[in-house]
This record gives C-alpha cells, sequence and structure tokens, in this order.
C-alpha cells in the first residue's frame, strides 16, 4: 500500500514501519485529548472528557492516518466495527502492531467501558489512558489489570 508518490522517486512508503513510529512516538502527546461537539442546545462540550474517555479515539485517530480505517471513532464498540469493516481481522496469537481490545471494566471515574490499544514487541502495549490522560506505554495486560478481548489485524501491515 503506498500512501505517498514523489515523482522521480523509487519505492513505497514502509507502512509497517511507519504506523509503528507513530504510535511509539505518540507517547505523552495531548494530541488525543480533547474533541469538541455541538450539544442539542447549541452547548459547545469535548465528548473526550479532557482525555478521560480517548482510547478510541486515539488508537482510530493513528489509523486513519494511515489508511487503515475509513473514519475516526469515539467508542470502542464503533471503533471495533468500523475496523472490522476496513479489512481487520481477529488474529489469535497478538503481534506487534495489532490492535488490543480489553473487556470492560471499571474506570478510574467509576464508569464501566471497554478499552482499546496497540500491541508493541514482547509484552509491552500502548494505550490512552484515563489517569494521566494521554498515550502510554504499559504490560499488554496492564499486569493483570486488563483482559485481552479479542486482537485485530490488517494485511496491509505484512
Amino acid at each position: 500500500m503506498a500512501l505517498c508518490f514523489i515523482p522521480g522517486e523509487p519505492g513505497e512508503v514502509s507502512l509497517l514501519k511507519s504506523y509503528l513510529t507513530a504510535v511509539r512516538r505518540s507517547v505523552d502527546s495531548l494530541q488525543y485529548r480533547n474533541l469538541y461537539m455541538e450539544d442539542e442546545s447549541g452547548n459547545v462540550i469535548d465528548i473526550l472528557e479532557d482525555g478521560n474517555l480517548s482510547c478510541a479515539y486515539y488508537v482510530t485517530s493513528v489509523a486513519h492516518q494511515f489508511d487503515l480505517i475509513s473514519g475516526i471513532r469515539t467508542w470502542v464498540s464503533e471503533a471495533v466495527d468500523e475496523l472490522h469493516r476496513c479489512g481487520w481481522h481477529t488474529i489469535a496469537t497478538p503481534r506487534e502492531g495489532a490492535i488490543l481490545v480489553y473487556k470492560e471494566r471499571q474506570t478510574q471515574s467509576g464508569s464501566y467501558h471497554k478499552h482499546i490499544g496497540f500491541k508493541l514487541d514482547g509484552v509491552l502495549a500502548i494505550s490512552h489512558h484515563d489517569s494521566v490522560r494521554r498515550p502510554r506505554i504499559h504490560h499488554e495486560t496492564d499486569l493483570g489489570l486488563r483482559e485481552i478481548e479479542q486482537v485485530l489485524w490488517h494485511e496491509a501491515l505484512v
């Protein structure tokens, strides 16, 4: 998959390397913390609650940047549906670059939500955490606090 073409230049963009680099360099970014919408009364509100509910927005923003998804989503269930529609499929064994979907659990705010993030190498993952309200690297299961429900992969990353 070529994301860009520079006339006179040979080759294609290395999608997997570029994608993984963008994921790794997103650590501690505040970019995925806010998304504003107008409610039915005309009030502008931050639907991500200043980074409290940003994991799906973060993952789909990065995937969209590399044309691996057609649009950005703010809920994990919507993100997973969109990923499936755009060619992501479930794999049994996590691999670097895969998207990890975690089972629902109680968040720091007290509400219950699923969670989503990226698989890195070894036992590491990166996701947008409500505790620090930005992407951070962590153990793929947050040392047992989150159970992986689904591992998604896109063949364009091969």
